[in-house]
Formats: C-alpha cells, structure tokens, sequence
C-alpha cells in the first residue's frame, strides 16, 4: 500500500502552495511585457535567448559568430531589438549539436520545449536514484526548477543528467554503466556538475561508466571539431571563456545575487574576486577531500550519491538559483531513505526544508548580507558524511547494488 510521510506531505503542499503564488507573477511579467520582452526588461523566457540565438546561428551556417561576444549580441539583436544586457553562448561547442533544435521553431513553441525537456530529465533522473514520486514531483515543481524555467536555464537539465549518471552506483554495471556513462558525457556542456562524478564512480568499480564517459565525450569534442571547425574551440576558449571569467570575479549586478558559493558570498562581503575566489578554493579543497573520504568508506550507494550532489553544490563556485536542485536532491535522498526518527532524522528535513526555500529567499538574503546559504549548504554536507549506513533502504547491500 502506497504512504506518504508527514513531511513529504507537508512539502507537496509548501509546493503547490508556490507554484500557485509563482504561475501568476510568471504570467504578468509575460502579459505586461511587448513582445519578446518582458515587463521587467528581459526577454521571455530569460537565458533561453542564448540558445535559441547559438540554435539559429547553427542553422544559418553562422557559427563561427557564437563565441565572438560582440557577434553574438548583435544576432540576439535580430531576434529582439530591445537592450537585453550582455548575453553570451558559455557552454562548449559540442552543446551546439543539439542547440539547432531550438533554433528553428517559433521562439514560445522552441523555450516550451526546452522548459518540457529539462524537467523530464529531471524526473528521470530522481526516479532513477531512487526518489520516490512526492519528493520526485516536489523536486520538478520546486523555487530551484521553476526559477531554471522561469530563467531559460540548464539547472533542471545538468542535475537529471548527473542524477542520471550517479545511478550507476545503484544498478547492476551491465544495466548502469552505458547509460551512466553518456548521461556524464551528455553532461560536460556543464563540466562542473560533474567534477565528483569519477571519484564515485571510480570508488564504486563503475568502469564500465568511466570508459562509455571517457570515450563519449571525446567523441563529442572530436566531432565538433570536425563538423563545425577548430574555430569555435579557439574562440569558446579565448574569447567567451575569458570575459565570463572576468565577469564572475569583478561583474556586479543582479547576478551576484544569486550565487549561493562562498566565493560570491566572500565577493558580497567586499573581497575583490581573485581573493575571494582563493578562499572558495581552499574550502573546496577541503570539501573534495571531505568527499573522497565519504565516499571511499563502505557507505549504501544513496549516501554515495547524497555526498556527491551536495559536495559538487559547494565546491563549484558558479552554482546559481536555477542550479539548486542539485543539493535539493541529495537531501531528498537521504530524508527518503532514513526510515528512523530522532535528531538526525529531524535534521535531515529541517535542511530539506531549508534548501528547497533557499532559491526564493537567496537574492534578499544576499542583499541585506545574511549570506547564510553556505553555512546551509555545508550542514547538508556534514548530514550527509555523517549519516549512517544502518539507515539504507532494505533493497541496497553496502556495496550499494540492489539486490
């Protein structure tokens, strides 16, 4: 007989309760806007325009413009007249075989298609690490996916990928290992989500997953040299590569607002970008450290994975809002599995809870400087090293295959 537990109970309504509050402003900025371009002055549907804009240009035979800056505004500019800010196509030039999909449909029917494939992803992967269907459909509708969705962004997409991928420590690695590995090469569009990605692997004797990775994603990097040129590389790497950089350490802006690292938090506090981004350093080295050893120890594979989605979460120092659904994971598995009660199970859902609000509340935290979200995210991560193994669902053994 299917149960909800009180708390997944109290989070589908927290949910609905926001999704109900999110569709109406979603649907104002849209009806009060002219155009493609909202009442707030982006575009409809945000960052979408970046894909959409690099799709067309692919299309056109225009791609040597992608990874120009000055070039690639001035095509956004066709699509949209209006002042829309400094937008730039910052994924690697493999992301450009699929981007011409969206680049040739009508502008709403292409971002409504994007938005449908991100979420997809996204509850495929839950479901197949484990998530059952309330926290799974609690994670699709949460602040963390609508604001991916409401940005245009790839958020919902890179977590069900690494979602994906990460479910290899769970199957069988003749069922897991092929999927786990192109679901990690499909997943270098966004290289950082993955950078725990072999260590869990690897720990796991998952090297089915590691070499399908390894050879798909040289696959990738080779056939976009091939079919679109060295040329991309050469500009992705030396001219986009470069200004996103310098925007990240010394930018200002909304955006800054939105980054829940400690690197950006250290930046909000007033160190200039090289220090801060040192420190971040430094603590993510303790972090991938701290990570390695968790998931070194014979832990169940849901722990594995836990501590791999929370530590990438603050060891990245580029996670933004629309990324959060990648530490709202880790700890929907872990209050998932743990069946006992007492502090440590009332821990794990006052962070669950906590996480899943923290997209929503981040920009006024930031702003008013309460920069809590890596303290947040770091006792996520001590919950998730912490967690004993005795708390593992019935069907895993320790090596964390089922059974």
């Amino acid at each position: 007989m299917f149960r909800m537990r009180i708390f997944e109970i109290v989070l589908l309504v927290l949910t609905l309760g926001y999704l109900a509050l999110f569709v109406p402003f979603a649907l104002a900025t849209i009806t009060q806007g002219h155009g493609l371009q909202l009442a707030n002055g982006n575009p409809a549907g945000g960052d979408f325009i970046n894909l959409y804009t690099a799709g067309r240009l692919v299309a056109e035979g225009r791609t040597n413009e992608i990874y120009v800056p000055d070039a690639f505004v001035a095509a956004e500019h066709e699509t949209i007249s209006e002042d829309i800010g400094l937008r730039l196509w910052a994924y690697p030039p493999h992301s450009l075989f699929v981007a011409p999909l969206f680049g040739v449909l009508p502008y709403f029917a292409s971002l409504t298609l994007w938005s449908f494939l991100g979420l997809a992803v996204l509850m495929w992967g839950s479901r197949s690490v484990g998530i059952g269907w309330p926290l799974a459909l609690a994670l699709a509708l949460s602040p963390a996916s609508l604001q991916s969705l409401y940005f245009g962004q790839t958020g919902n997409l890179a977590t069900g990928l690494l979602l994906l991928s990460l479910s290899a420590l769970l199957a069988d690695t003749k069922e897991g290992g092929p999927r786990g590995g192109l679901s990690a090469a499909a997943l270098t569009f966004k290289p950082q989500f993955g950078v725990l990605l072999p260590f869990a692997w690897g720990l796991a004797g998952r090297w089915k997953s590691v070499l399908v990775a390894v050879a798909g994603s040289a696959a990738l990097a080779g056939l976009s040299a091939l079919v679109f040129g060295v040329g991309p590389w050469r500009d992705y790497l030396f001219e986009t590569m470069p200004l996103l950089t310098s925007l990240e350490l010394d930018g200002s802006g909304a955006f800054v607002l939105m980054i829940p690292s400690l690197f950006m938090t250290l930046r909000i506090a007033g160190l200039a970008g090289e220090e801060a981004l040192l420190w971040h350093g430094v603590f993510a080295a303790l972090v991938f450290t701290s990570a390695i050893w968790g998931l070194w120890r014979r832990k169940p594979a849901s722990q594995r994975i836990a501590i791999a989605l929370i530590g990438t979460s603050l060891i990245t120092p580029y996670l933004h809002v629309y990324d959060m659904t990648l530490p709202l994971a880790g700890m929907m598995i872990l209050a998932e599995t743990d069946r006992k009660s007492g502090l440590s199970s009332l821990a794990n859902i006052l962070l669950l809870l906590a996480i899943w609000a923290l997209p929503h509340l981040l920009y006024d935290l930031n702003r008013s400087g309460l920069a809590v979200a890596p303290i947040v995210l770091g006792a996520a991560f001590v919950q998730a090293l912490t967690k004993g193994p005795d708390n593992a669902r019935p069907s895993e053994n320790l090596n964390g295959v089922r059974d």
